[in-house]
């Protein structure tokens, strides 16, 4: 049976590295090895992104909300683990970047669906 806590981030370490600390002391082995709580995730989502990729040959994949920003290097994590999951060149070439509409993405979303309507 699996054990979970939910732990604050701490202030001096917003990106839950004091997680990590605080499992690796208690014997705890975080999935994968990961060296932030959220690093485990960026393989899937990575993996995700190259399905959708390899499915409908997507040129470029913007990533916005709050994971965008959870730490500075988590799209570059996303894009290497998307390239390393694509099985063909066409998905490689797929261009992995942050949302340069910051956290307003799904709001100005909603919009432009409800002006259509």
């Amino acid at each position: 049976a699996a054990s979970w806590v939910l732990l604050p981030p701490a202030a001096d370490a917003p990106d839950g590295t004091g997680v990590v600390e605080l499992a690796s002391t208690s014997g705890i082995e975080l999935l994968g090895g990961a060296r932030r709580p959220f690093d485990a995730g960026t393989g899937g989502f990575g993996q995700a992104i190259a399905a959708a990729a390899t499915l409908c040959d997507l040129e470029t994949v913007a990533i916005a909300g709050g994971f965008a920003k959870v730490a500075d290097d988590y799209v570059d994590q996303v894009r290497a683990a998307a390239h390393a999951a694509a099985q063909h060149a066409y998905a490689r070439r797929c261009r992995i970047v942050p949302s340069g509409l910051d956290g307003d993405g799904p709001l100005l979303g909603a919009a432009a669906l409800a002006l259509r309507a």
